[in-house]
């Protein structure tokens, strides 16, 4: 079995790196290789490898294990070999061997898989300009891969019909010995009759025919909130695929991707927008309507304005919701100044008469 690499290196950020720019480095990652959007044969293998990356790295307890202990911390059955505080230590593991001598193991204490969380889905839902803005209600619908309600995810009939397998006693694995000297060899492999699960179904479930799934399409509600941007994740609980022998679903991942807007453009919580004006309007100054995504504006143009002079619209921009409040960005408007490509005689005249005044010293 090849070794895993390093979810720091996956990610591309260092050990130490924050929670933010770890969630950062996920996002652009999970863009680059989804594999709506890459079709690449490798990139969805990548983008599994990114996922499983950053459902370590994101969560304290499980990144904190992974520091300590490599990729066996973060092991199902990690917390079964390990003593000392925050681990259950496991005597059948421990002393399997000695019970398996003395003959005290018993059905009871056979060891089953444990329940197992769902694998995360990922989705791209497209939205407006003005529902990226101001937030909108959405119903989508989503494959989903349902837990048979009839066994419970079990996949069995019955639970007199889930026994121990008696290749390997539960176990999920073969042990082999050998004698090598003085040194006793152990190997272990996975047992082939039960496929490393420790248990055997005698009468698969009628429902699902013995897979634990239900494959169903959801129309679901999903809240998108105000100030949303492109590129974002979007995360709704328990939406994922189901989890086996009963475990949880995972969870649905939504990648934003919002529609060009034709006239504003966005960055961060501030708002772009042009705006064109006649010469008159720029040399005598004057008053201008603007269009902002709250509605008409007034704008004020000084006598003078330049091509490409900005003006700022204060608190006219995207309103977000942040650990500290509302927080509001403004409205930047680019003025460009139009020349009439056509002009009248006595619109000539006149122009030809302001550059004579405009030149005289």
């Amino acid at each position: 079995m090849s070794e895993k690499p390093d979810y720091y290196e996956v990610l591309g950020v260092p050990r130490d790196a924050t929670p933010e720019q770890i969630k950062k480095a996920f996002r652009k990652l999970a863009l680059k290789y989804h594999p709506d959007r890459n079709p690449d044969p490798e990139a969805e293998e990548k983008f599994k490898l990114i996922n499983e990356a950053y459902q370590v790295l994101s969560d304290p307890e499980k990144r904190s294990l992974y520091d300590r202990f490599g990729h066996a911390g973060i092991d199902p059955s990690f917390s079964a070999s390990q003593g000392g505080p925050g681990f259950t230590v496991d005597f059948e593991d421990l002393f399997g061997d000695l019970f398996d001598l003395f003959g005290f193991r018993s059905k009871a204490s056979s060891r089953r898989p444990r329940p197992r969380r769902g694998e995360d889905v990922y989705m791209e839902l497209e939205i407006s300009f003005e529902e990226s803005v101001f937030g909108t209600d959405k119903k989508i619908k989503v494959p989903y891969r349902q837990k048979c309600e009839a066994c419970n995810g079990t996949g069995a009939k019955d639970q007199n019909s889930i026994k121990t397998c008696d290749s390997c006693n539960g176990r999920g694995v073969i042990r082999t010995y050998r004698i090598e000297g003085f040194t006793q060899i152990i190997q272990e492999s996975t047992c082939p009759k039960c496929k490393g699960k420790g248990f055997v179904i005698t009468e698969p479930c009628p429902v699902c025919k013995g897979t634990g799934y239900e494959t169903k399409r959801q129309i679901i509600d999903v809240k998108i909130p105000a100030g949303i941007e492109d590129g974002e994740l979007l995360h709704i609980p328990e939406r994922g695929k189901p989890g086996t022998l009963g475990g949880p679903p995972g969870d649905l991942y939504l990648h934003i991707k919002v529609k060009p807007h034709e006239k504003f453009k966005r960055d961060g919580l501030d708002i772009l927008s042009e705006e064109i004006i006649d010469f008159p309007t720029a040399a005598l100054g004057g008053e201008i309507l603007v269009d902002t995504i709250w509605g008409k504006e007034k704008l004020k143009i000084p006598a003078g304005t330049q091509p490409n002079t900005i003006f700022t619209l204060k608190k006219k921009g995207v309103e977000k919701k942040s650990r500290w409040g509302k927080i509001k960005g403004d409205h930047y408007v680019t003025v460009t100044i139009e020349v009439p490509k056509k002009l009248n005689k006595k619109q000539k005249q006149i122009i030809e008469q302001l550059r004579e005044a405009l030149n005289e010293k």
